[in-house]
């Protein structure tokens, strides 16, 4: 195996995927969850994932020096300071996995296996060629609207599909849900005290 780059942790060793965090200790805390909440998978997702995440054209950006093992292109997971959406703890996008790292250092273990496991369904959901159909139907505000994001056909299918797998996605919504309250509420707050 290619030696880490230090904002890399192994992630799942057997494949040798990593995960990148600025924060070690938080980083080491997902690790943890994430490979439990991976073993938890039905075998068929933990054989169909990995393939689809080394797919040759899975990912338009290249790890460091672009090449790693002998592929090309790789897919990442990622522990983030600032998400790209503002709607999610988790992000599934062509590039990989990607989270939140303020919000998983608040989110309670159940909380956090869930997203991670919402995430894997995802990926699960594009391995097996349903992602891609399922997305091109999305509203345009799919990612700053909370009623637009619970009732998008991809995250409609993907609750399905790990509530099959044997978690509890009520947990993770309900958690979401009261995260997107209190994130707007600050946002109307803020633009209260700046006058707008």
């Amino acid at each position: 195996m290619t030696p880490l780059a230090s904002d890399e942790i192994l992630l799942l060793p057997h494949h040798e995927f990593t995960v990148k965090t600025p924060d070690k200790q938080t980083g080491q805390r997902f690790v943890m969850v994430f490979r439990r909440t991976w073993k938890k998978l039905p075998l068929e997702a933990r054989r169909k994932i990995p393939p689809y995440w080394r797919q040759e054209g899975t990912s338009p950006k290249l790890w460091n020096d672009g090449v790693r093992d002998g592929f090309a292109k790789r897919w990442k997971v990622e522990l983030l300071e600032q998400l790209d959406t503002e709607t999610a703890a988790g992000c599934h996008t062509p590039e990989g996995l990607q989270f939140s790292l303020i919000l998983f250092r608040q989110m309670p273990e159940e909380v956090a296996e869930g997203i991670i496991a919402h995430e894997l369904g995802h990926a699960f959901l594009w391995a097996i060629d349903k992602g891609e159909k399922l997305s091109e139907q999305r509203r345009s505000d799919y990612r700053t609207d909370a009623d637009a994001y619970f009732n998008d056909d991809e995250e409609v299918e993907v609750r399905r599909t790990t509530t099959l797998w044997g978690f509890d996605e009520k947990v993770v919504e309900g958690w979401t849900k009261r995260w997107i309250k209190r994130r707007e509420r600050q946002k109307t707050n803020t633009s209260k005290r700046k006058g707008i």
